[in-house]
């Protein structure tokens, strides 16, 4: 498989995560708590943060397999 394939379907995948987390995010949003809806998003934003960190250095070995 090329490199620029997989990577841009690891990166779709990717893209699913994040959705299913806004959703899960949405659903706590829902009981109206503001600590609650700082907690999640605080929650949510870590997990961004920690996803992109990772995605990076998985393309970077990606990148080093498949040269």
């Amino acid at each position: 498989m090329k490199k620029s394939t997989l990577i841009n379907k690891f990166e779709d995948k990717l893209d699913l995560t994040l959705d299913a987390l806004y959703e899960a995010r949405d659903v706590i949003s829902a009981a109206d708590d503001y600590e609650l809806d700082e907690l999640v998003n605080e929650i949510v934003e870590e997990l961004e943060c920690e996803i992109a960190d990772a995605s990076e250095k998985i393309r970077e070995a990606v990148d080093k397999a498949l040269d």
